[in-house]
């Protein structure tokens, strides 16, 4: 398993394999974004202004609210995480690219043959008889 792959993995909602507990307990980087991401999903407490706002509503509609809040300040911050990631892949591909090894060079022309010049004196003597229309002059 690639650290890529815990990652999403620790994204992901339900039960972790076997395969990234043997991974996390191998791999401080892994280890390192696991603490990440859980420390971003635990929700910040509750001022005092603002549990004072919630004392007029009834304790169901405030857990919902407290549970609402949480899950949408998580999200965001995974969502900010994901984006950062894939902004880094960018900017790593672009900067792979340039370092690349260039493109083969193109082949070299062809060699130019001279051919000899023939003058008509040099070329053999045939008889060409061209039909004509009106089969005057046609050798038979």
């Amino acid at each position: 398993m690639t650290c890529d792959d815990v990652e999403l993995s620790l994204l992901e909602d339900g039960p972790k394999s076997a395969e990234l507990s043997t991974h996390l307990e191998g791999c401080a980087r892994c280890r390192a974004f696991q603490a990440d991401t859980q420390a971003l999903l635990v929700p910040e407490p509750v001022s005092a202004a603002e549990r004072g706002l919630l004392s007029g509503l009834s304790a169901r509609v405030q857990q919902q609210a407290l549970a609402r809040a949480s899950r949408t300040r998580g999200l965001r911050q995974v969502a900010s995480l994901a984006l950062a990631a894939g902004l880094g892949a960018v900017i790593a591909a672009g900067v792979l690219g340039r370092t690349a090894t260039p493109p083969p060079a193109a082949p070299a022309a062809p060699e130019v043959v001279q051919v000899a010049a023939v003058t008509a004196e040099e070329l053999p003597e045939f008889e060409v008889a061209w039909p004509s229309l009106t089969n005057e002059g046609d050798v038979p």
